[in-house]
C-alpha cells in the first residue's frame, strides 16, 4: 500500500529533485540487479491473485485538477470490476504532478498504476527501472491483443516504443487513432452573432483579417456594457505562436518543425513564417486590436474572460469555447462561437493552423510497486478491448446506450444531458468517467456530435499538418542539450510576449533574430541534432 504523502517528504522536494534532474535516481526496489553480470536478469512478476477475487489497485492520475473516481459508485465502473477482478483506488497529487511524481520516484513510493506524465517525468521513471515493460507482462500472462495491432494501432506501438532504448512500450498510449481524428481543434474562432452584425466580411487573406479587425475596433462593439475587444489568443498554450505561424506556411509544432529543404528538425524561430507571425501580433497589439490580458491571463480567467464575451475574434482551440458557448446560449441561441475558414498568410503557401496526431499521448503505466501485474495487464486489456472501449464510452447498454444494426449509439437524451452536466453526468451514469487509453475508433463523437461543434471540428480538420513524429520528441533533460531546451521552455512565453509588445515595430525581425543568435551561442545547433536524431528514429527513417 502506497504511503500517504507527509509533510516532511514534501520538503525535501528540492533537494531530491535536483539529484532526479543530474541522473542520480535510485533504482525501484523491485528493479533487476545487472551490475554483477553486465546482462537483463528480467524481474519474475509475483504470481497472480486467485481467481474470481477482486483485486485493488491504487491508481494516481499526475493532476492536481483531477477528481478522482469513486470506483464502484456509478454503472459502468461497476461493470469493469466484474469483467476484470480489479476494483481501482484512484487518487490525485495534492500538488504539481511532476513534483510529485519525482519526489515518489526518489523515494521509491509510488502506486501501483499512474497515468498524466510529462514526457521528462515518465522518461526517468523509465530509466530508473521503476515501470514494467507491457510487453514483458503482455508475454508472462498472454494477453497478445494488447501488443498485436488489433487494439493499439502500429503506428502508436512504434511511436511510444521510440522513447525507450530497449524499444519496449512502458505505457498504454492515451487517445490514439488511425486518422488523428479528435487530436485538433486549433481554430479561428468568431462570435456568430457579432460577425453577422458585422455584414460577415470575407476573409480570405491575413490582410482581410487585419482590415476586417480594424473595422471591428472601429466599431467600438459592447456586450452587456462591456467593451469587446476584436482579437484574443490563448496565450496559455506555449504552441498557439507556432499555430500562427503555421497560417503563413510552416509546420511548427510548439518549439519545432521539420525543414524538408535541410532534413533537420529546426528551432521555430529559424522559421521565417515565425518573424511573419510576430509581426502581425505586434501590429495588432499596438493597434489596439488585441486584449494585452491575453499574456497575464491564466486559463480560468481566459475561460471568463469568453464566456463574458469579451472578444469578437479568437485565435484558439474551439473547445475552449464550449463552457463559453452554454453561457452565451442560454441568453440567445445565436451567441456561440464559430470556426471560420482559415485565410492565407503566404501567397503560394498552404495554410495550416493546428497538427493532427495519431499516435496519442502519454499514457497508463504499470509501476514495479504494483502488488498484483497479472490483475494490472487483465485491466489494461479488457479496457483496449471493443466490449470495454464501447462501455466506457457509451455506459451500460439500457441504461445510455443501444446497438442500432451492431453498431453502438448513445440513447435519445443521452448527449445532451453529458453537455449539460459533464462531470455530474459522468459520475451518475459512467459516461466517459474513466476516460483512460482511448481509442478514437469509439468515440461517439464521430456520429452524434451536435452541428456547430461538428462543423468547427471539420474546419479544424481541414486546416491540419500531421504532427505525429514530432510530437513525441525529447532529449535527455540531463545533457546539455536538454538543459537548453528545459531553458527555452522556460522563457518562451515571457519572451515572445515581449516581442508583440514592442512598441516599434521596426525591431520585431531584428528581436528575432537577436534571440535565436543568443540560443546559437548556447549550443542551439546541437539541440537541433538531437532533435533530428530523435526524429528519425521515431519516424523509422
Amino acid at each position: 500500500m502506497m504511503k500517504k504523502p507527509v509533510v516532511a517528504l514534501i520538503a525535501i522536494l528540492t533537494a531530491m529533485a535536483m539529484l532526479v534532474l543530474a541522473g542520480c535516481q535510485p533504482a525501484s526496489p523491485n528493479t533487476p540487479d545487472t551490475t554483477a553480470t553486465g546482462t537483463d536478469t528480467k524481474t519474475a512478476a509475483p504470481p497472480a491473485e486467485e481467481k474470481g477475487k477482486v483485486v485493488e489497485l491504487e491508481f494516481m492520475r499526475l493532476s492536481a485538477t483531477w477528481d478522482p473516481v469513486k470506483w464502484g459508485e456509478d454503472p459502468v465502473t461497476k461493470v469493469m470490476t466484474e469483467k476484470t477482478g480489479v476494483k481501482l483506488i484512484c487518487s490525485a497529487p495534492s500538488g504539481d504532478g511532476d513534483q510529485v511524481a519525482n519526489v515518489m520516484l526518489v523515494s521509491g513510493d509510488y502506486p501501483d498504476l499512474m497515468q498524466g506524465y510529462t514526457i521528462p517525468t515518465f522518461k526517468k521513471y523509465v530509466a530508473a527501472g521503476a515501470l514494467w515493460a507491457i510487453d514483458d507482462l503482455v508475454e508472462q500472462y498472454n494477453f497478445p491483443h494488447v501488443l498485436d495491432g488489433t487494439t493499439v494501432p502500429a503506428a502508436s506501438l512504434q511511436v511510444h516504443r521510440s522513447s525507450s532504448d530497449d524499444g519496449k512500450l512502458y505505457q498504454v498510449p492515451e487517445w490514439f487513432s488511425e486518422d488523428g481524428f479528435g487530436s485538433v481543434g486549433q481554430s479561428l474562432v468568431v462570435r456568430n452573432d457579432t460577425y453577422e452584425q458585422l455584414g460577415k466580411p470575407e476573409i480570405k487573406t491575413m490582410d482581410d483579417f487585419y482590415s476586417v479587425l480594424e473595422t471591428t475596433r472601429d466599431k467600438k462593439l459592447t456586450y452587456h456594457d462591456v467593451n469587446m475587444w476584436p482579437l484574443a489568443i490563448h496565450w496559455q498554450d506555449k504552441a498557439i505562436l507556432g499555430d500562427v505561424a503555421n497560417i503563413y506556411g510552416s509546420n511548427i509544432y510548439q518549439y519545432m518543425y521539420y525543414n524538408e529543404d535541410t532534413k533537420k528538425v529546426e528551432f521555430c524561430l529559424r522559421a521565417p513564417e515565425m518573424t511573419k507571425a510576430l509581426e502581425f501580433l505586434n501590429k495588432c497589439y499596438n493597434n489596439g486590436i488585441l486584449d494585452p490580458e491575453c499574456f497575464t491571463f491564466d486559463d480560468t480567467q481566459q475561460g471568463e474572460a469568453y464566456a463574458q464575451g469579451k472578444y469578437v475574434f479568437s485565435l484558439c482551440w474551439f473547445w475552449n469555447m464550449w463552457t463559453a458557448d452554454s453561457a452565451l446560449m442560454q441568453e440567445d441561441p445565436n451567441q456561440y462561437y464559430t470556426a471560420l475558414e482559415l485565410p492565407q498568410g503566404t501567397p503560394g503557401k498552404q495554410q495550416y493552423f493546428g497538427y493532427i496526431h495519431t499516435a496519442g499521448d502519454v499514457g497508463f503505466t504499470v509501476t514495479k510497486n504494483c502488488k498484483d501485474p497479472e490483475a494490472a495487464i487483465r485491466f489494461i486489456d479488457f479496457c483496449l478491448s471493443d466490449e470495454g472501449e464501447i462501455l466506457d464510452f457509451y455506459g451500460v447498454e439500457g441504461e445510455t446506450m443501444e446497438f442500432r444494426d451492431g453498431v453502438p449509439w448513445l440513447m435519445d437524451g443521452v448527449y445532451e444531458a453529458k453537455l449539460a452536466d459533464w462531470a455530474g453526468y459522468g459520475k451518475q451514469t459512467g459516461v466517459r468517467l474513466w476516460d483512460r487509453m482511448k481509442s478514437q475508433k469509439w468515440n461517439w463523437e464521430r456520429q452524434i456530435e451536435a452541428p456547430i461543434r461538428s462543423a468547427n471540428r471539420a474546419i479544424a480538420s481541414k486546416y491540419a499538418f500531421d504532427a505525429t513524429f514530432l510530437k513525441p520528441i525529447q532529449v535527455d533533460a540531463a545533457t546539455p542539450e536538454g538543459i537548453l531546451y528545459g531553458e527555452i521552455d522556460a522563457n518562451y512565453k515571457a519572451q515572445m510576449t515581449e516581442i508583440i509588445i514592442e512598441p516599434d515595430a521596426s525591431k520585431v525581425a531584428s528581436m528575432v533574430q537577436d534571440l535565436l543568435s543568443s540560443y546559437e551561442g548556447k549550443g542551439l545547433v546541437a539541440l537541433e541534432d538531437a532533435w533530428t536524431v530523435n526524429y528519425e528514429r521515431i519516424a523509422g527513417k
